[in-house]
């Protein structure tokens, strides 16, 4: 038991707990209700410096290993037992309103202002606006309206925007769209992002550039891929294509030199490989082979097939694959000393056969020491 005592030295046994919590630290006390003198008496009880200390030392043993970034099966909404995890499935907006308090992610509608005039992007479920964060310049993504679809396509768009901001909320890579927050105001969430000043990637690679700036945005791809993949549970991205993905131009270090880089920008067919297994989608012609049948479980390997086409895409401005031809493996390199450096990596990624493909870790080693080999 800890001993409390006031300015009178009169005391007070009851015990001293204080959570280490990434923050901070929370103190509290807790003893038996009977023993405890009523609120209004408590004025003036302060734990003895000693216990105090150990205490302290306590919280700081626990929990000093590494945080996983992604989310665990267990982690719980702050007021209840539900995994947070089942709560952005269901699409509980009143209940999701809440992890984002506890999280610290939360955006108050006031702080945002939306150009719904001004459109930066659409895909199949979201569409991107300009807007402002405080009064600075942000994307914001919202769920495509409901105008003219049924309720079970809403359901599905929103859905989707919701399981984006499920992953948006743990990553965090100089190679990932930065997420600033969300507003949650009358059934819709906003996903306040950074907004990026550059080119989708489909446009970009076919700008006249130097061959290391090619190379520079596969090892910026890879890296955002070897950091989703290493989390705990790893994250499976789902749908890596060339209109996920935009590159800035940047002065970079001394003399003014430009450098692309790389920012992947939509995550919402991302998933998490926790304990209950998860269908995964893509895009036809970057998808793996074995995501054509149904029921297929997401797995890592998935996405190292859509990076080796992007890849390739860098690399050539050509497509591995016809969006009409399923018939992987049977595709020809197009002519070039581009073949005999980068081929091996691309054609290791791109391997029909899932087993076989490297890691992201690896694909990058790779990619790595391939560019060391002489043209």
């Amino acid at each position: 038991m800890t001993l409390l005592q006031n300015e009178g030295r009169q005391t007070l046994d009851a015990q001293l707990f204080i959570v280490r919590t990434h923050q901070g630290f929370i103190l509290g006390i807790a003893g038996i209700k009977e023993q405890l003198p009523a609120m209004s008496d408590m004025h003036g009880f302060v734990p003895q410096a000693q216990c105090l200390g150990q205490a302290f030392a306590d919280a700081q043993s626990v929990g000093d290993g590494s945080q996983s970034l992604a989310e665990p099966a267990e982690t719980s909404v702050a007021s209840s037992s539900i995994p947070t995890a089942q709560v952005f499935k269901e699409v509980d907006i009143r209940k999701i309103h809440e992890i984002g308090r506890h999280e610290h992610w939360l955006v108050h509608t006031s702080e945002v202002s939306i150009d719904f005039t001004t459109v930066l992007g659409e895909g199949g479920f979201g569409i991107l606006h300009s807007g402002s964060f405080c009064g600075s310049p942000v994307a914001v993504k919202v769920a495509k309206d409901a105008v003219s679809h049924t309720s079970t396509e809403i359901d599905a768009k929103l859905a989707s925007v919701v399981n984006e901001l499920r992953i948006f909320r743990f990553l965090r890579h100089p190679n990932i769209v930065l997420f600033h927050g969300a507003s949650l105001a009358n059934g819709r969430v906003a996903l306040v992002l950074e907004n990026v000043k550059g080119q989708l990637l489909t446009h970009f690679v076919f700008q006249d550039m130097p061959m290391w700036w090619r190379e520079s945005i596969i090892l910026e791809l890879l890296s955002v891929i070897w950091y989703m993949h290493s989390q705990d549970p790893p994250v499976v991205h789902g749908d890596i294509k060339s209109s996920n993905m935009m590159v800035e131009v940047r002065v970079a270090g001394v003399g003014n030199v430009l450098k692309p880089h790389l920012k992947v920008i939509d995550f919402g067919l991302s998933r998490v490989l926790g304990s209950q297994p998860q269908t995964l989608g893509g895009s036809r012609g970057w998808r793996a082979p074995e995501l054509h049948q149904q029921g297929i479980m997401a797995t890592t390997s998935a996405d190292m097939f859509s990076a080796g086409c992007a890849m390739f895409f860098i690399l050539t401005k050509q497509m591995p694959f016809l969006e009409t031809n399923l018939n992987v493996g049977q595709w020809t390199w197009p002519p070039g000393r581009v073949s005999t450096r980068h081929g091996p990596v691309c054609k290791q990624c791109m391997c029909p056969v899932a087993e076989m493909r490297p890691s992201a870790v690896q694909a990058h080693a790779l990619f790595n020491q391939c560019l060391m080999t002489s043209e």
